[in-house]
């Protein structure tokens, strides 16, 4: 497996669903107070949608894990380089540290390519 760094304006990470999240917290807003929980609460709600419909506690502790992975980037970095779909270069595991990346204003993240076929 060969790490390279990329810039990261690059990568695709598939939605923003994420936006203004990480904003929200450095205001000190609680993290089910943020519009990204908003949406991640309507979102994993719907039956139709093919993401699997999550209790009120999953929903809970999926957001103390998006902060907690913030809070240890912020303090240790990134400890393991993105996986990246070579075809069209599209985050397939690292949507919320490349996010969390940018966030912190770095402009290039490391990156491992797979070369699975695109869906």
């Amino acid at each position: 497996m060969k790490i390279v760094e990329v810039p990261i304006k690059d990568l695709n990470n598939g939605n923003n669903q994420q936006r203004g999240f990480l904003e929200q917290l450095d205001e000190g807003k609680s993290p089910f107070h943020t519009d990204y929980y908003r949406r991640l609460k309507d979102y994993r709600r719907r039956t139709g949608s093919r993401q699997e419909v999550w209790s009120n506690e999953k929903l809970h502790e999926y957001m103390l894990e998006r902060v907690a992975l913030y809070e240890d980037v912020k303090e240790n970095g990134i400890k393991h380089p993105l996986r990246v779909r070579r075809a069209d270069n599209r985050i397939v595991d690292g949507n919320h540290r490349a996010e969390i990346w940018r966030h912190l204003g770095h402009d290039k993240i490391k990156v491992y390519y797979v070369d699975w076929e695109v869906k």
